[in-house]
């Protein structure tokens, strides 16, 4: 397991790479918001994939085709979360 400290400026959760998995776990108090295509520069709260307080988002390749091989990227909506990874 890895955990990462997430603020309000994008912060890069896992690099690029082939994985089977990646689960994702927002251990903070405010919202956690995810990018996985690779590009910080857009990612905001208006636009990432929402992950509440004490939930986990899971990015599975499951099948032939690796989906889920850029980086991942992350932001707090508020604040700083700790943030919990598995798969990376």
């Amino acid at each position: 397991m890895q955990a990462v400290s997430v603020g309000t400026s994008p912060v890069q959760l896992a690099p690029a790479g082939n994985r089977d998995f990646i689960h994702i776990f927002n251990n903070g108090a405010s919202t956690l918001y995810v990018s996985y295509d690779g590009d910080p520069t857009t990612l905001s709260a208006a636009n990432g994939i929402p992950v509440p307080p004490n939930s986990i988002y899971t990015l599975d390749n499951v099948g032939v085709k690796m989906i889920y091989n850029k980086a991942v990227w992350g932001i707090a909506g508020t604040g700083t979360l700790d943030v919990r990874l598995q798969g990376v």
